[in-house]
This record gives structure tokens, sequence and C-alpha cells, in this order.
């Protein structure tokens, strides 16, 4: 975890706005219901604002298919998901950018143009 991360983020309800997009984030209960430090999981979604035509594009899968309205954990494709990484070290707070930065690339998925991103144990806390 990077330091910028843990000191901004930890044991508080994270938001940052900005123009087009608003993040936020929070701890939850890791396996099992663990709630012991260092145990626990962030559960963070950035909602974004995407024009229709990116959002088709966007919505294209790493295997070539066009979903319709979201995108399933791992299939975003690996040039979005770098593209999301540039945009959150340019958007973001850094404790926000940290947090997706580190993200595992399978546990991201989109739907409608909102990045989700349901827990995180690679980053644990």
């Amino acid at each position: 975890m990077p330091p910028v991360a843990r000191e901004t983020l930890h044991g508080d309800f994270g938001f940052a706005n900005n123009t087009g997009s608003h993040i936020l984030g929070y701890l939850v209960p890791g396996e099992n219901n663990d709630v012991r430090p260092g145990h626990r999981f962030y559960n963070w979604v950035w909602y974004r604002v995407a024009d229709p035509a990116q959002l088709a594009q966007i919505m294209i899968d790493r295997n070539g298919l066009q979903r319709g309205y979201s995108m399933p954990e791992g299939m975003l494709a690996e040039h979005w998901v770098e593209h999301i990484r540039q945009e959150a070290r340019a958007l973001l707070p850094p404790g926000h950018a940290h947090r997706l930065i580190c993200a595992s690339l399978l546990e991201i998925y989109m739907q409608n143009a909102t990045l989700h991103y349901l827990y995180d144990p690679f980053c644990g806390w």
C-alpha cells in the first residue's frame, strides 16, 4: 500500500470530485467478514462521464465483443485499463489515484461508463 493512500484514505469515507467524474471509497470486511487491521478490503467506485461514441468503444471487451450495458469482471480491454490508470494519475487526488492504479486488473468492471471495483484484496488494508 503506498503511504499516501494509507495516510489519506485509511479509516475514512473517501470522496473526490472533478469535472465529469467523482470517486468514493470506504473500508468493508475482508474474507470471512474479517475486520482486523490489514485484512479488510477497500470498496470503491469511480463515476465517469463518457459521450456515446467513446462509451461504445469502451464497451468492446478484450475479445472484441460489443457489450450492451455492462462489462464483466476481467473483460475490460487492456488499452482501456491503461487509459483509466493514466487518467487516475492526472485527475484524482493522490490517495485515490494510488488505490486505483494498484487495483487488480481482473477485478475492474464497467457499467454504463462507471468504473466499479467492489473490493481490493490486492492492495489490502
